[in-house]
């Protein structure tokens, strides 16, 4: 019987392998040549070919290795292409085929051509699977518009699956709309040229534009909308006459070229607008100055070096300032105000730096100076320069030095002077650039032949960087200077001579100026005069000086060390100057002269009206702002001083005596002075906050003024007027409102009212200044007196002060207490003040100080809170003849009045109210005398109106019978022993 054998195909070689070794080594070598098997026989082991069973045909050896050598063998079979990729050996089974090739097109797009949108819905079926459904990556591109997912799709978008069945879910969709959105123009509607029969569907070319607009003219060819001006139609050729209009402080009226024509920076500013604009880099200026803080100079040496920077030969005639160049003896005698104990490097460097300064070499000070050699003093000058100790008869100070490069070699410049002073360190600073000054006058010159009306006009323009000039520009009528910015645009000061007038100066530069310019601006660049040297000191030496001029600007500029005043107005009508930051104006000039911030000096003209606003000034070697008179005429001229902030420093000093401080008015009536800011860091130097002087041409100057609203802390002082010289005969009328100031920390410095306040010195000969009103006020901590005065003075109003914590540097009662009299006034009122102590050091001794010998005639002090004070709340040592002296807080206003008649006894109470016991019975009358504290009499200006009741005996009637200056006689019935109550007033 045959033996059935389970096979499959794909081991059927395997099988027939086996059967044929079988019977070589089993069937004892016997070999038939029968057929092989195939598949699906029955084998029949053992047969013979004659058997007619036997269905496989055996071969010999060699037909068998011969089947063998031509199969794969199996264990070679892969099931992963990607696997066994890199093998020459291995076979892949058919689903390792299709497997690797289904992979290869995974993420492909497979477009299945155009969609039908209109049912607004996603496609569903056609997709790229077996069954017809969607899978990532089809595509439709649609020939139906529709709303698929809630957006609107035109003919051409195109939609992506984003992953296997999508569904109607918007987000597993991309579309792309390949649609541009609009209906472009056709090119072929372009046109070139037009005509009557042009049409809305043609459009012109940018050419076409441009020529039809050349034809059009510049001029108005209808009049029915034009405004006219006083009736006169602004059309035609010609001039206009402009009238009716007028010209004074708060009303300027200006239009020409460049001018203000306005009250107010920004409406000037806008009169700029469609003025010429030149440019100083078209006529020639390079504008190419740069700073170097790392020279190195060698003493005796004209060459200098820099790590930072290789000089090359484009920089052979350039002007150059080094600082630490050269050297200068002062005298003590010439800056003799030190200050001792202070820690070493204290102080301020303005331009020059010192041989033997505290600082150490290297160091970083203000303004970018660095110092060049170092001390051991402790005591420090703050003053025009920074010094050491207190110097026996000369100090030497190290000033720039200011020249040429006249060669370069090896990145290194040769100067035209031998430096005198070695920095091996690498730390001296240098400016050097082109000298511009020529290019910038043509720019001015320029500007002038600008026509843009009857007077001309321009705006010379600054670049980015800094302009170097070497002398005065001259600035002609209606020219205005604008840079880019401040700190922008730079002009720089480097000369090889000693300045002697202005960098920006009018009228030919001639001083003082005798022509009048109108309508010059200066905005938005720097003026750096850092380098300016001097031989001797010249007031003139100024950043912008522009006298007898009308409705100038100074607008948005920045000026640093100005050697005298920075900007300088003297005699200027309607001028304007907000918005500045000046630095060390004044930095060389000597005590009392010029050497401010801003300097107006008034000329007597009724149109003077000023305008000096948020302007932000450091360190003033005088004012930070000063009005003088240049006359001695009657003046009238006004000024409005607002929102300024003023920090006095090192320079604001005055040996001589001359007053300084924060503002300085000796020539303008009609001042206001409100809302400025004034601190002096406690530089008893930094005298005045506020100083209201009458001036040596005029003492009569500065009244009628305002000063209001203004913070003042750490001067000398705070507000002083001083009318104690020279004055006009007759009354001096100030007319002088100072309110609403707060007032503290004044240091003090021995100087008038030093530490005060505020403080009023009237006349010392003729008739007294009339007309102070010192009201709501907060004055505290200050070195001397709250409020002062110390020179006669009537129609005097002190009421609603706050006075705290005043007096603070020793010295008498006077010096220490919140409202001092050392004069006589009349008609004064002292009302609702509060004065008191309350740092437990008991500094301000009492609340209201009346000086020996000083006389308050028809005097109301009244509804005063004089308590807590150190000492007591009034120290009366004059005399007051008071219409009114009553309900003052912490005030005893006298002894116990004395009496005399009807036996009294038992005398009780005060000065003019009390009780006293009669000794009669029947008629009974007693004179009363009133007797006054010290200082303050019992005489008043008529006499006294009285109240009197008879407490034991109610029924009995005690009325007034008589009444002089300083008694009142009472008279009534009474019983022995009756107790009598009075209260009298004083009128």
């Amino acid at each position: 019987m045959s033996k059935k054998i389970f096979h499959t195909s794909n081991f059927h070689s395997f099988i027939q392998l086996t059967f044929v070794f079988f019977l070589i080594f089993c069937g004892g070598g016997v070999i038939y040549a029968s057929p092989l098997y195939i598949p699906g026989q029955t084998l029949t082991p053992n047969c013979l070919p004659s058997d007619p069973d036997c269905t496989v045909q055996l071969y010999g050896a060699s037909d068998v290795a011969a089947a063998i050598a031509g199969k794969e063998d199996t264990i070679n079979k892969s099931t992963s292409v990607i696997a066994d990729g890199t093998s020459d050996t291995k076979y892949p089974s058919v689903k390792a085929v299709k497997d690797y090739a289904d992979s290869l097109v995974s993420g492909l797009l497979n477009y299945r051509g155009a969609y039908d949108a209109s049912s607004n819905i996603f496609p569903s079926t056609g997709g790229s699977a077996d069954d017809g459904s969607v899978k990532k990556g089809d595509t439709w591109v649609l020939s139906v518009a529709g709303t698929l997912g809630g957006i609107s799709e035109v003919v051409g978008n195109t939609i992506i699956a984003n992953i296997d069945a999508p569904g109607q879910t918007t987000a597993n969709w991309n579309t792309l709309n390949t649609n541009i959105g609009y209906v472009p123009e056709d090119s072929a509607s372009k046109v070139t040229s037009i005509s009557s029969s042009s049409t809305d569907t043609q459009y012109p070319s940018a050419k076409l534009l441009y020529d039809q607009l050349a034809l059009k003219q510049d001029a108005l060819t209808s009049g029915t909308n034009i405004k006219t001006i006083n009736g006169n139609s602004i059309l035609g050729s010609g001039d206009m006459t402009i009238s009716g209009g007028s010209y004074g402080p708060g009303n300027l009226l200006n239009i020409s070229g460049g001018g203000t024509g306005a009250t107010s920076a920004q409406a000037a500013l806008a009169n700029l607008q469609g003025l010429p604009r030149l440019y100083v880099t078209n006529y020639g200026a390079k504008c190419d100055g740069q700073t170097l803080t790392d020279i190195t100079t060698t003493s005796g040496s004209p060459v200098i070096s820099s790590a930072s920077y290789q000089f090359t030969g484009k920089d052979i005639g350039k002007l150059i300032t080094i600082y630490a160049g050269t050297s200068v003896t002062k005298t003590a005698a010439t800056y003799s105000n030190f200050v001792s104990g202070l820690p070493n490097g204290t102080g301020i460097f303005v331009g020059q730096q010192v041989v033997g300064s505290t600082i150490a070499p290297g160091t970083l000070v203000q303004d970018g100076f660095t110092a060049v050699y170092t001390g051991a003093s402790s005591g420090v000058q703050l003053s025009k320069y920074l010094m050491s100790g207190s110097p026996s008869t000369s100090v030497t100070f190290v000033n720039p030095i200011n020249t040429t490069i006249i060669s370069v070699s090896g990145g290194n410049a040769t100067l035209n002077t031998n430096m005198i002073y070695a920095n091996s360190a690498g730390t001296a600073m240098a400016t050097f650039g082109t000298d511009d000054t020529a290019a910038i006058q043509a720019t001015d010159t320029a500007a002038v032949a600008s026509t843009v009306s009857t007077t001309g006009g321009g705006v010379v323009t600054f670049p980015l960087g800094m302009c170097v000039i070497s002398s005065s520009i001259i600035v002609d009528n209606n020219v205005s200077f604008v840079g880019l910015g401040a700190g922008k645009s730079i002009v720089k000061w480097i000369s090889t001579s000693d300045m002697t007038n202005g960098a920006f100066v009018t009228n030919g530069g001639v001083y003082p100026k005798l022509v009048t310019l109108i309508n010059n601006q200066w905005r938005d660049f720097t003026i750096d005069l850092t380098a300016a040297t001097d031989a001797t000191y010249s007031v003139s030496a100024k950043a912008i000086l522009f006298q007898s001029s009308q409705e100038s600007v100074v607008d948005h500029m920045e000026i640093i060390n100005s050697p005298a005043t920075c900007v300088a107005t003297d005699g200027a009508m309607g001028s304007i100057v907000t918005n500045n930051m000046l630095y060390n104006c004044g930095r060389l000039a000597v005590n009392g002269a010029g050497g401010n911030g801003i300097g107006e000096g008034v000329s007597g003209s009724n149109k003077e009206g000023y305008v000096l606003s948020n302007n932000y000034i450091v360190n003033p070697a005088h004012y930070g702002i000063f009005l003088e008179a240049q006359s001695s005429s009657t003046l009238v001229g006004s000024a409005t001083v607002t929102g300024n902030t003023i920090i006095e420093g090192s320079l604001s000093t005055s040996s001589d005596g001359t007053p300084t401080g924060g503002i300085g008015n000796s020539g303008s009536i009609g001042m206001t002075i409100t809302g400025n800011t004034i601190t002096g860091n406690g530089n008893s130097q930094a005298w005045y906050g506020i100083n209201q002087d009458g001036g040596t041409l005029n003492s009569g100057a500065g009244v009628q003024s305002v000063i209001a609203g203004n913070y003042i802390s750490a001067t000398a002082g705070g507000v002083l007027v001083d009318y104690s010289g020279a004055a006009p005969s007759g009354t001096l009328k100030a007319n002088l409102t100072i309110s609403g100031n707060v007032i503290n920390k004044t240091v003090g410095n021995g100087q008038l009212c030093s530490g005060c306040g505020i403080g009023i010195y009237g006349k010392t000969t003729g008739t007294a200044m009339s007309g102070v009103n010192i009201n709501g006020n907060t004055i505290s901590n200050n070195g001397g007196p709250g409020i002062a005065f110390e020179n006669p003075a009537s129609n005097v109003i002190i009421a609603n002060n706050i006075l705290t914590d005043n007096g603070l540097t020793t010295g008498t009662a006077y010096r220490q207490a919140g409202i001092s009299i050392d004069s006589n006034i009349s008609d004064i009122i002292i009302e609702g003040n509060r004065a008191y102590d309350d740092t437990g050091s008991n500094y301000q001794k009492y609340g209201l100080y009346i000086n020996t010998s000083k006389t308050l005639t028809s005097a109301t002090i009244t509804g005063n809170d004089l308590t807590g004070n150190g000492t007591g709340s009034v120290d009366l040592l004059g005399t007051v003849t008071a219409s009114s002296f009553q309900n003052n807080m912490g005030v005893d206003l006298g002894t116990l009045f004395t009496m005399s008649g009807c036996s009294a006894t038992s005398a009780t109470g005060g000065a003019k109210a009390g009780s006293y016991a009669s000794g009669t019975t029947g008629t009974c009358t007693v004179a009363l005398t009133f007797n006054g504290a010290t200082g303050l009499s019992g005489t008043v200006p008529n006499g006294w109106s009285c109240t009197a009741n008879d407490l034991t005996t109610p029924a009995d009637v005690i009325h007034q019978s008589a009444s002089t200056t300083s008694t009142a006689t009472l008279s009534g019935t009474t019983v022995s022993g009756d107790v009598v109550n009075f209260s009298c007033q004083s009128y």
